[in-house]
């Protein structure tokens, strides 16, 4: 380490891979990404870390979470909300699974308390928006998060390069170009 600086290393509890880190008062969550979950990425689908140290606690999906993905974009977008977008399926072996995430689009909203508790509130995306991994997800005052570009994932799990722009303002979805 550099002189004066600390390093805080510490395990999470699954593999993880394209996960998102949303920092709130008592501590992070990690969320999606997880490679580890024998078939059911419901299973610890995000951990929460704790500022002050020690062992991260699993937080798995339940019934009003989307399934998490790996290599969505997270963007903070309020003190306890950060907007998730795009991402696919990860398979136990770190395949990337053809079939998006059936909510390619939502506000995860992170409790406070030991553990956060977590929502999701979904952005309805018309039909021709296409779920992407490696786009950017920039804030920009006023309009809301600028989704931009992009791949998807094609027959034989080749990227295709996606040239959508849309913007996510609250719950409306504005396509500008695509």
């Amino acid at each position: 380490t550099r002189e004066g600086m600390a390093v805080d290393v510490r395990n999470l509890a699954s593999v993880r891979l394209g996960a998102s880190v949303h920092v709130i008062p008592e501590g992070f969550v990690v969320w999606g990404g997880n490679v580890n979950h024998a078939g059911n990425p419901s299973i610890a689908a995000g951990e929460f870390l704790p500022a002050m140290g020690g062992a991260g606690v699993a937080i798995n999906a339940t019934a009003g979470l989307p399934m998490p993905t790996a290599f969505h974009s997270g963007t903070r977008t309020g003190p306890n909300t950060a907007l998730i977008a795009g991402g696919y399926l990860v398979d136990a072996t770190g395949a990337v699974l053809r079939g998006a995430s059936t909510t390619p689009i939502y506000y995860l909203e992170m409790g406070a308390g030991i553990l956060p508790p977590l929502s999701a509130l979904p952005v309805p995306t018309p039909g021709e928006h296409v779920n992407t991994i490696f786009h950017t997800a920039t804030p920009i005052p006023g309009l809301g998060v600028a989704l931009v570009g992009g791949a998807g994932v094609d027959m034989g799990n080749r990227l295709a390069p996606q040239s959508q722009v849309a913007f996510v303002n609250g719950a409306s979805y504005t396509s500008i170009a695509g």
